[in-house]
């Protein structure tokens, strides 16, 4: 999203990515993906890939300022913390 493009222009892709991970984590607590250790990463991960080859092309003229956004800033984010999450985790660990 560059600095001329509205905010609010963002939020039904933002909405839409929010709705993809919020399923994700509970279909993760389904007991045989559970049983399997699918985490909700996992599953949110696979859903993406069948969401954006099959739903997202048909949505993607209201959807895809908001999903660049999730894609570009808020991936990369949790990608950062998740990483960042597991090397405090190892460090304690070590002592």
């Amino acid at each position: 999203m560059t600095h001329d493009e509205k905010p609010s222009r963002a939020l039904p892709g933002l909405l839409l990515s929010a709705l993809l991970g919020l399923l994700a984590v509970a279909a993760s607590s389904w007991p045989p993906l559970q049983h399997h250790g699918i985490s909700a990463l996992t599953v949110a991960i696979v859903a993406g890939i069948l969401a954006g080859n099959t739903v997202y092309p048909r949505v993607e003229s209201w959807a895809g300022c908001g999903v660049a956004v999730a894609r570009q800033t808020v991936l990369r984010t949790g990608v950062v913390l998740y990483g960042f999450r597991l090397t405090l985790q190892d460090i304690a660990h070590v002592g």
